[in-house]
């Protein structure tokens, strides 16, 4: 796979004057080199591809070239064509194919399709004549199709070191038990990952003479450290010591390095070693040696290595035996420092290296830890960055020369900008290598790297931007593999300090970047690669470090399951940008829009699901929500027939879809709360608060808006209060009602227009009693989106009803009781709009009621338990009694004159009958299923009479009609 984003060094040649002689060394420094834009041929890759339907012999055979395992074929199961590979029993081994005198350092991609319906136990290897010399493995999917296909992937390289005359690449079934096959073989032969160069590791010994003095010297810096609780350095700490260089023993000045403890801890402390400007080890004049662990041993030299590859600054780093005086020599890591030497090895001009100066953090903490022994908090960290100094490394240096000094003044005001946000990042940094660095970082989990006061730039004098150089990717712990991006704390996380860098992450050109990179470095086919091209390295690092801890091992699979849920989270789910519908103005619609991804999406086009005229956006940025925080959202214009956005994740080129729904965007607003609000208000109350008594004294109360009666009270009206309601006033209470008017002085509820007078009774405690009420020209509680069924109505509320009517309403129900217990007693129903009492989910009675002129239903009960005596029902629009969803209801001494329907049983309830008068209908009894959630119905009739009824009964099949005494 090739990753553009990964650099190779440009060289230009170097014109002479002959013109021969010009055209032969262009030749040769092609030949050599291999430039860029060179005229050679292309190198031409080779792939050899199984499908499994021929069969020639014991092989395999497409397009000519043969495949072992071809006495597995089987045409039971197959990925593409007829036939594929199956494995079991003694036939464990499928499809493979042999790469003859394979050439060292090739790089090669095997993959196949396996079908299993048990867990996959199986494999796909590589191996050489001798496995001793060479051999790997996966046994791991890379993606799925339909419900069992599963594809394996493996990378390898070709040793540089080793005599291999041969490589086997094939499948293998690991369980003899289980049957296996698998599909679709194939393997190619990839080019390398540019700018990805490898060379065989030759560990040497450095040694170092230190003389009593500066041993007695280095004593006094580790009691001092210890005593304060960190490694602190002084001018002074500086000793001088004898060093082992090529070219025999020459003078160092040594002192210890660090910041934390865990460097001077041990028996095997870190050092600072400064050659003189004469000498230099391995081209470099100052270096540290550390143990490992300081940087997660290999870890550190993983990241190094994408780094240089990317082009991307940093440290030589690297393992060597390292011993002091005559003790035993143990395994050490060494990292470059920040000089010249570093800059030019990677091609650059000399320019100042600059950083944000940690003076201030150091003393915090150390001020801290010798005060209360403790760490400072983060308060420390803060403070100390926004008054670090800006500095160069080789102060004197840089100072003393006038064209470095010059370009530090200029780092100096780019370092400035970059810490208070003053300029863009392009205007600042060399924004491609800040991506690659930024992305290369949270890839492998390096973030140590990026804090403020780890952070080293080079200024590039010919470019005059700053470029990162990364370095200390690591502390000493294990790597978390499930950790979140950076960039992710950056827009989800509150931040508890500064980071400077964080608000790279609100610039859309290098969050392009970023993610451009991170994406491609993420595709665990390309980490898969990069681990093959480095194998040999790192295996010879590994057993270089084991030699003195024989457990360690560097986890490329973990690294590679990091790589994968980085991948997999990359790109935005299903509902990562969520949509609202606002207010339309005219031809257009204002929309809502929410980032619940966890990166920045970029809205690229509205209108309809397939692209036609619509409104395109060609900058339009959402970033994620902070989680926990309220959303922000993104507001836009689009037409009002539009039906989606598209919108993609920056720089990638996948395009997603967000449909655009017909709903508002959710608010901390409620209908409810709002009503409940004015419970506090200091708006005047019409009645008087006696304790827990809300009293309504014999008056008339005209009710223009919503009157809110609190809970844990007692409502109590006197007879001959009158309720008159307009411009959509209701009555809402959350305690009991007695409403105990008398024959002579009723209590009267009355809109005075079609919208207003609702009664609701809302999860009340204890019985409410309503006696002697007249309800009259009623509409039901609807308040900005909240709306019920009943001009009256109990939820959840028990109620006694004794000689009330209900006149002449405006909506679904008259009386609506919800989950509740009820009596209702000589009551009235006349002139109603649709039905006159609806009960759902309660228990209750009715006795000596009238229903006179009802526009549907005269009694409505689902899921109740209901027994009703001596009621008459006329002119009933739809059903005089209707029992439905699993409701038993008794009825006896009932009359029924001119209704659509007398009486009907539904969804498996049970409608009990005695007593009935039925005249002048159109459907006497019918019993019936109408829910597909319910069953069939049944009703009981006992005594009854019919006459003028055009179909007596109407028993659908399964439901059932028991007639009897």
């Amino acid at each position: 796979m090739i990753v553009k984003g990964f650099d190779k060094h440009k060289h230009t040649a170097t014109w002479v004057a002959p013109l021969t002689l010009v055209g032969l060394l262009v030749v040769l420094l092609v030949l050599k080199m291999g430039l860029p834009n060179a005229t050679k041929e292309a190198k031409r890759y080779q792939s050899w591809y199984c499908n499994a339907e021929k069969v020639k012999g014991e092989n395999f055979i497409t397009n000519k070239v043969l495949f072992s395992g071809g006495h597995t074929q089987s045409s039971e199961m197959a990925r593409s064509g007829k036939y594929a590979a199956k494995m079991t029993g003694d036939n464990l081994e499928g499809i493979g194919y042999t790469i003859k005198s394979p050439k060292a350092g090739n790089t090669y991609k095997a993959q196949i399709w396996f079908y299993s319906q048990h867990p996959i136990d199986c494999q796909l290897a590589v191996a050489a004549q001798d496995k001793a010399l060479f051999f790997k493995k996966t046994d791991f999917s890379v993606e799925t199709e339909g419900t069992w296909w599963q594809r394996f992937e493996l990378y390898f390289t070709v040793p540089e070191n080793e005599k291999i005359t041969s490589l086997k690449v094939y499948i293998e079934n690991l369980n003899p038990e289980l049957i296996l096959y698998a599909d679709d073989f194939k393997l190619e032969e990839v080019p390398a990952i540019e700018g990805l160069t490898s060379s065989t590791f030759s560990p040497q010994e450095l040694a170092l003479q230190i003389d009593k003095q500066g041993l007695d010297k280095l004593k006094t810096v580790r009691e001092r450290s210890f005593s304060q609780g960190l490694l602190i350095q002084e001018e002074s700490d500086l000793i001088k010591a004898q060093i082992s260089l090529e070219d025999g023993w020459k003078t160092a000045k040594v002192r210890y390095k660090g910041d934390w403890l865990d460097h001077i801890m041990t028996g095997t402390p870190s050092y600072r070693i400064a050659l003189k400007s004469t000498d230099n080890w391995r081209g470099m004049q100052t270096f540290s040696v550390q143990h490992p662990k300081t940087r997660n041993y290999l870890h550190e030299w993983v990241y190094h290595k994408m780094l240089w590859a990317a082009d991307v600054l940093s440290p030589r780093y690297d393992f060597i035996q390292f011993k002091i005086n005559d003790k035993k020599p143990t395994v050490y890591a060494y990292e470059e420092h920040f000089n010249k030497n570093l800059i030019e090895h990677q091609l650059r001009r000399e320019g100042p290296i600059v950083k944000f100066s940690e003076d201030r953090f150091w003393e915090g903490m150390r001020r801290s830890v010798n005060t209360s022994r403790t760490l400072a908090d983060a308060d420390n960290k803060e403070k100390a960055f926004w008054t670090a100094e800006i500095k160069p490394f080789k102060e004197k240096k840089t100072q003393n020369n006038p064209t470095l000094s010059a370009a530090f003044e200029a780092a100096q005001n780019l370092m400035y900008q970059y810490k208070m946000g003053l300029k863009a990042p392009n205007e600042v940094f060399d924004l491609d290598r800040m991506a690659k660095f930024l992305a290369i970082s949270d890839l492998l989990k390096a973030d140590h790297a990026l804090t403020w006061h780890n952070q080293r730039f080079y200024y590039n004098p010919v470019t005059a931007l700053l470029e990162p150089i990364g370095f200390d990717g690591y502390g000493t712990e294990a790597v978390d593999e499930k950790a979140p991006l950076y960039a992710t704390n950056v827009y989800t996380q509150q931040p508890y300090s500064t980071e400077p860098i964080d608000r790279l992450f609100y610039d859309k050109n290098f969050i392009t970047l970023y993610l451009k990179y991170l994406y491609q470095y993420a595709n665990p086919s390309f980490l898969q690669q990069f681990y093959a091209q480095i194998d040999q390295e790192l295996q010879e690092r590994e057993q270089f470090i084991q030699q003195d801890w024989a457990a360690y091992k560097y986890d490329k699979e973990m690294m590679l399951r990091r790589s994968r849920k980085i991948y997999q989270e990359l790109l935005p789910y299903a509902n990562g940008l969520q949509v609202y519908s606002n207010q339309s103005q005219g031809d257009s619609i204002v929309l809502n829009i929410q980032n619940a991804h966890s990166l920045p999406l970029q809205i690229t086009y509205v209108g309809k699901k397939k692209e036609s005229a619509g409104k395109t956006f060609t900058s339009l940025l959402t970033f994620p929500q902070r989680l926990g925080d309220v959303p922000n959202y993104t507001t836009i214009t689009a037409p009002n027939w539009a039906t989606h956005i598209h919108y993609q994740l920056l720089g990638v080129d996948s395009t997603f879809l967000a449909p655009i729904p017909q709903w508002q965007s959710p608010t901390d607003w409620s209908p409810r709360q709002e009503l409940l609000a004015t419970l506090d208000s200091e708006n005047p109350v019409p009645y008087l608060l006696e304790g827990d008594l809300i009293l309504f004294k014999k008056d008339t109360y005209l009710i223009d808006q919503p009157l809110i009666l609190p809970k844990d009270k007692k409502v109590v009206i006197a007879p001959g209060a009158v309720f008159q309601f307009k411009n959509g006033g209701f009555l809402l209470s959350f305690s009991k009602m007695d409403m105990r008017g008398d024959a002579d002085e009723p209590i009267i509820v009355q809109g005075l227009d079609e919208r207003s007078g609702s009664i609701t009774i809302m999860q009340a405690k204890g019985n409410s009693e309503l006696r002697h009420v007249i309800f009259k020209n009623q509409n039901t509680l609807d308040y900005k989106g909240w709306k019920l069924t009943g001009a009256v109505t109990f939820y959840e509320s028990d109620v006694t009803i004794k000689s009330c009517q209900f006149i002449q309403n405006y909506c679904e129900d008259a009386l609506n009781i919800v989950r509740g217990n009820f009596e209702v007693y000589q009551a009235g129903f006349n002139g109603i709009f649709s039905d006159a009492f609806d009960a759902d989910f309660c228990k209750g009675k009715i006795q000596g009621s009238f229903f006179t002129n009802i526009g549907n239903d005269a009694l409505d009960f689902s899921t109740s338990t209901i027994d009703i005596e001596d009621c008459q029902m006329k002119t009933i629009g739809d059903k005089a009694i209707s029992a439905g969803e699993q409701a038993t209801v008794s009825a006896n001494i009932i009359k029924v004159d001119d209704a659509q329907t007398g009486f009907a049983s539904k969804d498996l309830s049970v409608l009990t009958l005695d007593n009935i008068t039925l005249k002048n209908s159109v459907r006497g009894f019918t019993a019936y299923q109408k829910k597909p959630e319910y069953g069939a119905a049944t009703i009981i009739l006992k005594k009854y009479e019919m006459e003028g009824v055009k179909y007596p009964f109407m028993i659908e099949k399964k439901s059932k009609l028991d007639i009897g005494n």
